[in-house]
């Protein structure tokens, strides 16, 4: 699980999780404000729990909706 402070790889496959789907401008190492931020939204609008911690859940959902285009840990 992945929340504000974590950094490296998988920080990177999430973010361009996010990118693809809307949620962030650019991807990135760390797990900053603002992609604790885009995280919050991206849960909120998918009904999950919006806790900021990127989970089993928020990587499930966000790799249905970016499908090919990135392949999440």
């Amino acid at each position: 699980m992945l929340s504000l402070g974590s950094r490296g790889p998988e920080v990177e496959a999430l973010t361009e999780g996010l990118v693809s789907v809307g949620y962030l401008p650019e991807s990135s190492y760390s797990f900053d404000e603002i992609v604790d931020l885009a995280v919050r939204s991206f849960q909120e609008s998918e009904g999950l729990t919006v806790d900021g911690i990127a989970g089993p859940n928020t990587f499930r959902r966000l790799e249905s909706l970016a499908g090919s285009r990135i392949k999440l840990i």
